[in-house]
């Protein structure tokens, strides 16, 4: 990669003379770009358009020489924090650290953690209007098969493994007011809310990162005593007898938890009932004066890796950290933190069957009004900023049917989130492990 010399490709419709006037305005004077308008390749399904256009442009466009290769959206616009020598500083790095893509800005980002100051890993993304993409994902991009109901980006963000990010952002989409991919788009300013909350979302993942990182680490030592006990509660569902057996055998012989059986309140809204049925075992919660209960769903199942120790250890620890709710699995959540080897803080979450709650909670949980129309998951995940989920999974979701002989769709979809969201989890600590260490590596030995 020469210095002077990295190669645009702004894809552009010939009739869309405003986007082409735009791009012209936004790279004059940037003399470290060459930019080359491509006619995107007719489609009619735009999504489909772009795809063939920038598989064209990787098959066609590139030379031996190129390292890398800049695709460019022509609504694509600088930001103020754009600097050529600090760009080019950070393409280096980014090659360094074996990036497939590094992105100037995206509209929604899902777990992104930092690398240095202005370098973030990033676990999803969407948004393609100024991307860099290393020579090695041309291959996969000329390789892939593309179909109706994808879109470029989204493809790109789970074709590539390592992918980088720089923020503040270096560049967001202009308005135009409408969208030649997007239909939902063409909403005047719904493009420009989606860069300023995704700017926000990145900021807070930091936060949240950084608050973790300067926490002290809880004496080893300290821990509960091996006869201790938590208060457990198991919700019990009208005829579903069957898995309140079957969920009762999880507990056999595990004396650190004290069973108690709680019927869920009655209601023609499952959710309410659900909500109905948490506050009243909060409530003997606070009755019994516990300091950290459990509370248990009928179809919970104990995953291999749970131990008692490893149990009580990250009980106490996230007590320490101020957990308020604290998962044992989760099979679906918005974006993660990795805290430690054994926590990760979530933003978000659904689809949980093991729920550690600390007393902090109790109140704020009978204060908690329900309202028609919500989820029980989703009002217990917005009660607090402060959750996290245990890793690896000590609980998930039983994959066994007990009322029939078939497993049914449902049930299949909901085993296989927990698997989804595991592997996510250990992707993002394999990333973050994996970069950790090669930066420490470089402050070690100097460079």
């Amino acid at each position: 990669m020469k210095e002077s010399y990295l190669p645009v490709f702004v894809v552009n419709l010939k009739k869309r003379f405003d986007r082409k006037e735009n791009i012209l305005k936004e790279f004059e004077g940037k003399s470290e770009f060459a930019l080359t308008f491509v006619e995107p390749l007719k489609n009619k399904n735009p999504a489909l358009s772009l795809w063939m256009t920038i598989k064209y442009i990787v098959k066609n466009h590139v030379s031996d020489a190129d390292d890398l290769i800049i695709i460019c959206e022509d609504d694509h616009q600088f930001t103020d924090n754009y600097s050529k020598n600090t760009f080019l500083e950070y393409i280096i790095e980014a090659q360094k650290l074996n990036a497939d893509i590094l992105s100037g800005g995206v509209s929604c980002v899902r777990s992104s953690f930092q690398i240095n100051s202005s370098l973030f890993w990033m676990e999803e993304f969407t948004g393609f209007q100024f991307t860099v993409i290393f020579r090695r994902l041309f291959q996969s991009i000329i390789d892939y098969k593309f179909s109706v109901g994808m879109d470029a980006d989204i493809v790109i963000s789970d074709m590539a493994n390592n992918k980088l990010l720089l923020y503040p952002f270096i560049s967001t989409q202009k308005e135009f007011g409408y969208s030649d991919v997007t239909v939902k788009n063409n909403t005047q300013g719904i493009v420009q809310n989606y860069f300023v909350a995704t700017a926000e979302a990145v900021d807070s993942l930091n936060k949240v990162d950084a608050f973790y990182k300067c926490l002290k680490n809880v004496d080893e030592s300290d821990g509960f005593e091996a006869n201790y006990n938590i208060s457990t509660y198991l919700i019990s569902q009208i005829g579903r007898e069957e898995y309140l057996e079957n969920v009762k055998g999880q507990f056999f012989n595990r004396s650190e938890f004290d069973v108690s059986v709680i019927e869920q309140v009655e209601d023609e809204n499952f959710d309410f009932s659900l909500w109905l049925t948490i506050q009243k075992i909060v409530k003997r919660a606070v009755e019994n004066d516990d300091d950290v209960i459990v509370i248990c769903e009928d179809q919970h199942e104990f995953t291999a890796q749970y131990s008692k120790e490893q149990f009580f250890k990250n009980i106490l620890h996230a007590y320490h950290q101020g957990v308020g709710v604290l998962l044992g699995g989760v099979g679906k959540f918005g974006s993660a933190v990795y805290v430690n080897e054994d926590r990760f803080w979530i933003n978000n979450f659904s689809n949980k069957q093991f729920v550690i709650l600390y007393r902090s909670m109790f109140q704020v949980i009978l204060d908690e009004i329900y309202q028609p129309g919500n989820e029980c998951d989703k009002i217990l995940s917005e009660v607090t900023s402060n959750k996290m989920v245990i890793y690896p999974f000590i609980a998930k979701r039983a994959s066994k049917q007990l009322s029939v002989n078939t497993i049914t769709d449902d049930i299949k979809c909901s085993v296989k989130s927990f698997e989804e969201s595991f592997d996510r989890l250990s992707k993002i600590r394999s990333y973050v492990k994996n970069l950790t260490d090669n930066n420490n590596s470089k402050i070690v030995n100097g460079k």
